[in-house]
């Protein structure tokens, strides 16, 4: 385990140092500078997350401005008001646990259906905490909160909350 753990500290601290790309400045034929790629791999700059910076070579570099990162870990204390709703869902304190909802919340699940807008979610809870749920609880939890600078594919902006948990349901039929 120690020598997994010192393998993955390794790895990291290899990728955490800056790689920087070498960019060289021409002159395009209508007399527009255009920034030309030493690396074929970078086919366009970068101008949301990156700033020119000239070396000792008069050659430009691209280096990443300071977080500007397209996630990062977000405050722990996001984790807590995870943990809290989890113990007000358990306790059936639906009021409770949706306080933390906007107007406009998403409640999907992993089969691909939702129901969408605070009192859409609310009643939902509410109804089945009353009709099919005689307890449920919330045990193992683990929390990750990320912070989304820049959406790389459908996420939004902002904080999110990711989280692992084992759930234990007793529900009114004896199931």
């Amino acid at each position: 385990m120690k020598q997994l753990l010192i393998f993955i500290l390794g790895f990291l601290l290899l990728f955490s140092y800056d790689f920087s790309i070498a960019q060289e400045k021409v002159k395009a034929k209508d007399d527009k500078t255009k920034i030309k790629n030493a690396d074929a791999d970078y086919k366009q700059k970068e101008k949301d997350n990156k700033v020119k910076v000239k070396d000792e070579d008069s050659k430009m570099k691209m280096k990443p401005m300071e977080g500007m990162q397209p996630a990062e870990f977000a405050d722990m204390k996001y984790a807590g008001i995870g943990k809290k709703g989890l113990d007000e869902l358990s306790r059936g304190d639906i009021d409770g646990w949706m306080t933390s909802f906007a107007d406009n919340a998403v409640y999907l699940w992993n089969s691909g259906d939702s129901l969408v807008g605070k009192q859409a979610i609310t009643d939902y809870w509410k109804k089945r905490r009353a009709d099919v749920i005689d307890s449920v609880t919330y045990s193992n939890h683990i929390f990750l909160p990320i912070k989304v600078n820049r959406p790389q594919s459908v996420e939004a902006p902002g904080i999110w909350l990711l989280s692992w948990y084992r759930i234990d349901a007793k529900y009114k039929t004896g199931k």
